[in-house]
């Protein structure tokens, strides 16, 4: 179910108010508190999570439109649910070469339909999929894949410690921004990668996937 976003935007007051479903959590918005936010490494001790900024991204792949949530956290961390699977990544701040290169890669997948990325933080990546343009938009779809985010926190804009967004702030504005993403998975490692494109510039996230416990443990405070 793509829901509202599928066809219109909301504001900035009515998306304050919506409900960003994720797992089994009813509601989350910015300045929640998620309990049981898993680590990069598994074998670490689960703690809190502020919510910075929700999110939801469109994307138009082959198949139709593709629903992703994000809880924009405390530390970096960013919290993703697509296709009822959830991830746990970490903002990976790119140099310019680095952005050059997955910038190229993404853009050869998107003509192949696949693709390696030969070396990438020391490893080979297979691409899983890179979406943008929607290329046969059914009525009232978008021509492109596009992200909004939907709620923020209050004390953004007010410099406090801690309450700091890795997404771009050009996408604070509440509207809908064009968005290109790559996904791919890290065979050696199984760390899953995130790089799009919104707001004027390019986010790059790494981390791994949840498994179903590990998901239905978190819950908001």
């Amino acid at each position: 179910n793509v829901g509202i976003l599928e066809t219109k935007g909301l504001d900035m007051q009515t998306a304050a108010q919506a409900s960003l479903r994720f797992l089994g959590m009813p509601s989350v918005s910015a300045g929640d508190i998620i309990q049981h936010v898993p680590d990069l490494n598994p074998e670490k001790p689960e703690g809190d999570g502020q919510v910075i900024a929700t999110a939801r991204a469109i994307a138009y792949t082959r198949q139709g439109a593709d629903p992703i949530d994000m809880i924009d956290l405390d530390k970096s961390r960013l919290l993703i649910t697509s296709g009822g699977r959830a991830a746990i990544l970490y903002r990976y701040d790119l140099t310019g070469k680095e952005e050059e290169y997955l910038e190229q890669q993404r853009e050869d997948a998107v003509h192949r339909n696949d693709g390696i990325i030969e070396e990438f933080c020391g490893h080979q990546w297979k691409i899983r999929g890179a979406y943008g343009q929607n290329i046969n938009p059914r009525p009232g779809e978008r021509t492109c894949s596009y992200l909004q985010v939907l709620s923020l926190h209050k004390d953004l804009a007010n410099d406090v410690a801690g309450i700091r967004s890795s997404f771009s702030t050009d996408l604070f504005d509440g509207q809908m921004h064009d968005y290109y993403d790559m996904r791919a998975l890290c065979p050696d490692t199984e760390q899953y990668l995130l790089y799009f494109y919104s707001g004027g510039r390019w986010h790059c996230y790494i981390g791994r996937i949840l498994n179903e416990d590990e998901a239905n443990r978190m819950q908001i405070l």
